[in-house]
C-alpha cells in the first residue's frame, strides 16, 4: 500500500511539473526582435515590445547584460512566456524600456552600460551575507566583505604560525636547558 501512494504522488508531482516551452539554441544572425516576432500570439492583445520584454524578464540569463536586450548570446533556449507574463507591463511602457535599452545599446562605448544592482541586506542568517539582485533577476547570493574574509583568514594563519613559533622556542629551551645542566654535571 505505502508503495502504491509514492508511485501515485510520483505520477501527480510530475504531470504538475511539465516542463515550460522552450525556444533555441538562438544563432548568431538572430535578434530578439525578430524572436519576439516568430513568437508573438496571434491576438493583439500583446505587442512586441511586450514580448521581447518578458522574454528578458524570463531569461536574465540567456544575455552578456541581463539588463540590456541587445547582448543576446548565441547558442541559448530561451523559455517562452505566457501572455499574462508578457502583458505584465503595458504597451507603452513596454515600448519606452524598449527604446531606452536600444539608445543605451548605441551609446555603449561612450558610455558602458552598467545594470542597476537592488541590494538587500540580511544578518539574520549569515552576517557576511548580501542578496544582490539586478532588476527583474534571479537573486545571487554573494560575498558581501571580501576584505573582511580575507583578514580574517589572515589573521588565523599569523595565529597558527605565532603557536608554531611558542612551540619551537619552548622545544629549543628544553633542548638548551638540558645541554645546561648536562655540560654543568660534568
Amino acid at each position: 500500500m505505502p508503495i502504491l501512494l509514492l508511485i501515485i504522488c510520483i505520477l501527480i508531482h510530475s504531470n504538475s511539473n511539465a516542463e515550460a516551452a522552450t525556444y533555441g539554441p538562438t544563432t548568431a544572425s538572430e535578434d530578439l526582435w525578430h524572436i519576439a516576432k516568430k513568437l508573438s500570439p496571434p491576438s493583439t492583445s500583446v505587442s512586441i515590445y511586450q514580448v521581447i520584454l518578458a522574454l528578458q524578464k524570463l531569461n536574465p540569463n540567456a544575455f552578456k547584460l541581463p539588463c540590456n536586450i541587445n547582448s543576446l548570446k548565441v547558442g541559448v533556449s530561451l523559455e517562452l512566456p505566457n501572455v499574462e507574463e508578457m502583458q505584465t507591463i503595458t504597451y507603452y511602457d513596454a515600448q519606452e524600456e524598449y527604446n531606452r535599452q536600444n539608445n543605451e545599446w548605441k551609446n555603449r562605448y561612450d558610455f558602458p552600460i552598467e545594470c542597476p544592482i537592488l541590494v538587500i541586506e540580511t544578518t539574520e542568517i549569515l552576517p557576511n551575507i548580501e542578496i544582490k539582485k539586478n532588476i527583474e533577476i534571479k537573486n545571487d547570493i554573494v560575498i558581501k566583505d571580501k576584505f573582511q574574509l580575507n583578514l580574517l583568514t589572515i589573521t588565523l594563519v599569523l595565529m597558527v604560525l605565532l603557536i608554531i613559533i611558542i612551540f619551537l622556542w619552548i622545544q629549543m629551551n628544553k633542548k638548551i636547558t638540558k645541554n645546561f645542566k648536562n655540560t654543568n654535571i660534568l
